[in-house]
């Protein structure tokens, strides 16, 4: 029987120097090493709790409406792709700071009609009991939406900045076309 067993199978009626012999240091060792041991298969098993084969949480977000279709009921505007994920800020929007969480949606969309140019496009996140958890913060030319220029049947790019909510279960897209031009 090393020290280590020694120290652990006597019971705690003495101090360790005394039931090691003098050789406390032996003990205080053993104690760390059984504590560092500790720490360790509790760091695994919470990385191994945290690494599973489900999607993240991002990728559980549904989005509507589905690709191919139109952003808005009387909307000329499709969804050709998708894409949503965790992000961070980068820069300034109104009621957010640059480094705050945030829920960013990339995409593509194609333009239908024939006499609009210019598109607004904006979305919100819905939680579980279809409440608004979560809105645009991009901010071009208004406040909640980003603006492209897309002759009809081109395809463009967008990038929407959500704020981050836990609770956001889907997210809508929305885009509508307008005269004149955008900023």
């Amino acid at each position: 029987m090393d020290a280590c067993d020694y120290a652990w199978s006597v019971a705690p009626s003495g101090t360790w120097s005394r039931l090691l012999g003098g050789q406390a240091s032996v003990g205080f060792e053993c104690m760390k090493n059984a504590l560092m041991i500790l720490l360790i298969a509790a760091i695994a098993s919470a990385g191994a709790c945290q690494a599973t084969d489900e999607p993240d949480a991002a990728m559980q977000i549904r989005v509507e409406p589905p690709l191919e279709q139109n952003l808005y009921s009387l909307s000329r505007v499709v969804l050709k792709d998708v894409t949503v994920g965790p992000g961070v800020l980068e820069q300034q929007y109104p009621g957010a700071r640059i480094g705050q969480s945030c829920l960013i949606v990339r995409g593509d969309v194609r333009n239908m009609d024939t006499d609009n140019s210019s598109l607004a496009i904006f979305a919100y996140g819905y939680n579980r009991a279809g409440e608004q958890v979560a809105q645009t913060l991009d901010a071009e030319g208004v406040i909640g939406q980003v603006t492209l220029n897309l002759a009809y049947g081109e395809t463009g790019s967008f990038t929407l900045h959500l704020n981050a909510c836990d609770g956001i279960e889907t997210v809508r897209i929305f885009a509508y076309t307008h005269g004149g031009t955008t900023p």
